[in-house]
């Protein structure tokens, strides 16, 4: 059947219920019925046929503002039509719409999968990214209230994905927090500021966890962390920004695996004495103190200078360095070359992190007599440590302090950051040469005389190139070959023919696809790419080496100042200490014994504004301290 023009009446079209627009601006729809009532219905609806009358597939604004207009009728445009091209239809024309709302996104793109859809499919037929589509469909997911505060365009886009991705619980709690007070006239989306830190908090990180995200044994019928769909990392269309920091969505699920990871190291501490437990401070959660307690264990060893043990091995995490946890104090045009600074500063704290929690695991898998201990507050909660514990006379005795030790400590910190940015130059202008590759059109290197190959051969090294490339780069090869861009069959490339131009272009994207991504400057490909690189590119290197060694130039002047205050300190702290050794020793009071000093009350200079002893190691901006060792 062909499509006919008809004028329908109005109580033969119904609206159909697969419409993926659910909100009408009632404004808007007031005005468009305004101007039916004066000029008529000037574009006709599409409709189809359908056991009541006529059910509408596009133009549901235009039939209710004909009603609201008092109009009997409506021009339409019959159509025979199935449910899926129907429904076609209803997308592509809400879609396309200029205004349309990311949650009638969501609906249509949630709909097309109903109707067999893959995401893939989705994606090319409306012309967006897969990760543009989970994110949209992830929208779905908001709950009622939220949504009507989305609609009601009081909430940006961007919160809104964010949000989305919480459990119905948290989202809950956010609304209360962020969103309660929505219908006041004076709210508006920028009211509520920045939810990182809300919905980070929301987000349990996964690295640090205390039991291990790989037990499928932790809860019956739940998979491992490593397998589950709440976990962003399994889900990087819908988590991009997440990848290298896996968190986890569902907070209730994950203290039930903390609860029993814990229960079952208490449980295990019970039948071995040579696990003790410890209590970082009286001011965190004591819920697994409490849980000890009712289990008969022993109460916790106290923590801290004064407490009753000493880490083996200190870890410490380092912070991860990011443009919100990173406090400048120095003047905005140094920001940039400041928190460069402070990455690589967090770089080598966590290379120095890596290498103690390897020797602390080390010493912890050695057989023999070992003492541990297992936290229950704090930061570290529910990680097993080696621990010695401080006898009575190791607390009776004596500290001694090397009031002098912080300057050498923090000079030698200062000259192995140095060495290892002077490293990390070479690297940066090794990628950023090798980037630049991506912009030579063609190059090619010098060719002696040698022993040809057949044309068979040829053919051969060539598909042995193509099949090392890149996914991306593999197709376009394909194309130029004007084969199967997927999977090529065997008789088109036995046609092929490997002349020397499609060997060298071939030759230089295995090349580049190959060797360019790498940033070690001492391998074979980079001295490879490096050896062509000034046929083509001379000048850029030269820009490149230049800009960074006036980078290198400025931090090693600063670095040469820091070191040459630091020396002064402690030559004028040295000089102070002498003249208090030379001085008499005040007489204790009659009866009383002489008290040994406690940590940190040792009296120094103070040197200005560079550390003392007392403060060794200035703080670094942002970020807490790194890892140390402490002897056994």
């Amino acid at each position: 059947m062909t499509d006919q023009l008809l004028l329908l009446p109005l109580h033969q079209v119904a609206e159909s219920k697969t419409n993926p627009r659910s909100q009408f601006d009632e404004d808007a729809i007031a005005e468009l019925a305004a101007s039916i009532k004066e000029k008529g219905v000037i574009q006709p609806i599409v409709v189809r046929p359908d056991a009541d009358g006529f059910e509408i597939v596009c133009g549901a604004r235009r039939y209710r503002a004909s009603v609201l207009a008092g109009r009997e009728d409506i021009p339409a445009i019959v159509r025979e039509l199935s449910d899926k091209e129907a429904f076609d239809f209803q997308v592509i024309e809400n879609l396309q719409r200029k205004d349309v709302h990311p949650l009638d996104e969501a609906v249509a793109f949630n709909s097309m999968q109903d109707f067999g859809y893959t995401i893939m499919e989705i994606s090319t037929r409306v012309g967006k990214s897969t990760g543009y589509i989970t994110q949209r469909m992830k929208l779905n997911d908001l709950t009622a209230d939220l949504k009507k505060v989305f609609f009601s365009n009081k909430m940006f886009v961007q919160h809104a994905i964010q949000i989305c991705r919480l459990s119905k619980k948290d989202q809950d709690r956010l609304f209360q927090s962020h969103y309660s007070k929505w219908k006041e006239p004076t709210f508006t989306a920028r009211s509520v500021g920045k939810l990182d830190e809300a919905v980070n908090n929301a987000m349990l990180r996964l690295n640090v966890s205390p039991f291990d995200i790989k037990d499928e044994t932790l809860l019956k019928k739940v998979p491992a962390c490593t397998a589950c769909p709440k976990n962003t990392a399994c889900n990087t269309l819908l988590f991009p920004e997440l990848v290298d920091d896996p968190r986890c969505t569902d907070a209730v699920c994950f203290d039930k695996k903390q609860d029993a990871h814990i229960v079952s190291l208490l449980i295990k501490a019970k039948e071995d004495p040579s696990i003790y437990l410890l209590n970082e401070n009286d001011y965190s959660d004591q819920k697994y103190v409490e849980i000890a307690a009712e289990m008969g264990l022993s109460k916790p060893l106290r923590s801290g200078w004064n407490g009753e043990y000493d880490a083996v091995v200190e870890l410490e995490e380092p912070e991860l360095v990011t443009s919100e946890n990173f406090h400048h104090y120095g003047d905005d045009e140094d920001y940039a070359e400041a928190f460069a600074e402070a990455v690589e500063d967090y770089k080598l704290e966590l290379e120095q992190y890596n290498k103690d929690k390897a020797e602390h695991d080390r010493l912890m898998s050695e057989p023999g007599n070992k003492t541990f201990g297992l936290h229950l507050s704090g930061s570290k909660l529910g990680h097993m440590i080696l621990i010695k514990l401080k006898g009575k006379k190791v607390k009776d005795q004596e500290a001694v302090v090397d009031p002098l030790a912080g300057y050498d400590t923090e000079i030698g910190k200062i000259r192995e950051r140095d060495k290892r940015s002077k490293e990390l130059d070479d690297e940066k202008v090794h990628v950023a040469i090798m980037n630049k590759f991506k912009e030579i059109p063609v190059y090619m290197v010098s060719d002696k005389d040698r022993p040809e190959l057949m044309d068979s051969e040829w053919l051969g090294v060539l598909i042995y190139l193509i099949d090392s490339l890149p996914y991306d780069s593999q197709r376009k090869v394909w194309k130029e070959l004007g084969v199967d861009q997927y999977r090529p069959k065997h008789a088109e490339l036995a046609k092929v023919k490997c002349t020397p131009q499609l060997f060298a272009f071939v030759a230089r994207l295995a090349m580049v696809g190959k060797f360019a991504p790498g940033n070690n400057p001492k391998s074979l490909g980079a001295f490879a790419l490096m050896n062509i690189a000034p046929n083509y590119i001379a000048d850029a290197m030269q820009e490149i080496k230049d800009a960074q060694q006036v980078i290198a130039d400025k931090r090693t002047k600063r670095n040469s100042k820091r070191i040459a205050d630091l020396t002064a300190a402690k030559k004028t702290a040295k000089s102070e200490e002498k003249k208090k050794a030379k001085e008499p020793a005040p007489e204790a009071e009659p009866g009383k014994k002489k008290k040994a000093p406690k940590k940190g009350d040792e009296v120094v200079p103070d040197p200005g504004t560079v550390a003392t002893p007392a403060d060794p190691a200035p703080k670094r901006r942002g970020r807490p301290a790194g890892s140390k060792k402490v002897a056994v």
